[in-house]
């Protein structure tokens, strides 16, 4: 399905081999680029004057087209052309610059070299830079002393390659630290500061394709009397236990957030209201029957709730949480379905934290 593609890939780019400067805040993206879009120009109106037409042209296509692509970028926060072609321009305009300016060029290519790795994938970076290597090598033994185009070629794929190695341990550590603050660390799962990006795309394919999804909000029965009664390990052991029983009874696209002590959402893509409340009560039924600690039963009270075309993110988390209100005020161990006419309208309450008391 078109939403469970894009949780997918939502997924798969926090731990893409993806360009650095495209992450994160994008103001340093657009200073670098726009005091390079600027040489590009200046240098662009001087060879016009120098008569290298070639030159001239490829540099002001290079400045035009990524100058356009960053704009776009900027204001709507996705790019309209794909960035190897912006890079393929650059390549052919540093190979341009090497034949008609000669030797003095080929040092424009060390901090081009460089800054590929931050504006495109590390691989991409490496393929491009081995071009522009191996011209700049033909043209040095061409016209250089053999031992002077030995060193530029030599030096040049240093550069290149340790690079290369650098760009590759940064991206390690950068994937490191975005999964370490996507996931909570007792359970593997989500943790909170992720939800609000999942339920905006649930919203987004309501509105665009009238996808339907639900959420599921969990809370363990008597959890204060668990820790008191048998220690806080045995506490996290349950938490994990439970984590354990929903994932393993869910799909794969559904997912999975610990909002609190002993709370989750599970978000149900593409999924009506019944389907949820079923699958609800399978995994209320699945736990109580885990046993998982002896001669205690552990369950869980559900709160289920549908998103509607109204409704806002702290609306739709408002309302399960009023569900699950309700499951445990009328005895626990049991899966309430929000039901909009029983309740005021919620949607201007915003909710600062999913928490309700054991």
């Amino acid at each position: 399905m078109a939403a469970s593609a894009e949780f997918k890939k939502l997924i798969q780019s926090q731990s893409d081999d993806t360009a650095l400067l495209l992450t994160g805040n994008k103001k340093t993206l657009y200073l670098i680029l726009s005091v390079t879009f600027l040489i590009f120009f200046l240098f662009s109106i001087r060879h016009i004057y120098l008569g290298d037409y070639i030159l001239s042209l490829s540099l002001a296509l290079f400045a035009s087209v990524a100058t356009y692509n960053t704009t776009v970028f900027y204001k709507k926060g996705f790019s309209i052309i794909n960035i190897n072609f912006i890079v393929a321009l650059l390549t052919l305009s540093l190979c341009l610059s090497v034949y008609y300016i000669g030797k003095s060029a080929i040092y424009w290519t060390y901090p081009v070299a460089i800054a590929l790795y931050y504006i495109l994938s590390r691989k991409a970076a490496f393929t491009f830079n081995m071009i522009t290597l191996s011209y700049v090598a033909w043209f040095s033994f061409f016209n250089m002393e053999a031992d002077a185009a030995a060193r530029m070629a030599v030096s040049l794929f240093l550069t290149v390659y340790f690079t290369y190695l650098i760009a590759g341990h940064v991206h390690e550590l950068h994937r490191s630290l975005r999964f370490d603050s996507m996931q909570d660390p007792l359970t593997g799962v989500f943790n909170r500061r992720q939800i609000k990006t999942f339920l905006n795309i649930c919203i987004r394919q309501m509105h665009r394709s009238n996808v339907k999804s639900s959420i599921l909000m969990f809370d363990i029965d008597h959890f204060k009397r668990i820790n008191d009664k048998f220690g806080h390990d045995i506490g996290d052991n349950v938490i994990v236990k439970v984590v354990d029983v929903i994932k393993d009874n869910s799909r794969e696209v559904d997912m999975l957030f610990r909002v609190g002590g002993e709370e989750f959402v599970l978000l149900l893509h593409n999924s009506t209201l019944s389907q949820a409340k079923d699958i609800a009560e399978k995994l209320r039924v699945k736990i109580k029957n885990e046993n998982i600690i002896d001669d205690f039963p552990v369950t869980v009270s559900v709160g289920a709730c549908a998103l509607t075309p109204e409704c806002t993110i702290d609306a739709w988390l408002k309302r399960a949480d009023i569900a699950l209100y309700q499951a445990k005020a009328q005895g626990r161990d049991r899966v309430e379905v929000f039901d909009l006419e029983e309740v005021f309208d919620l949607e201007e309450e915003p909710v600062e934290e999913v928490r309700v008391s054991a």
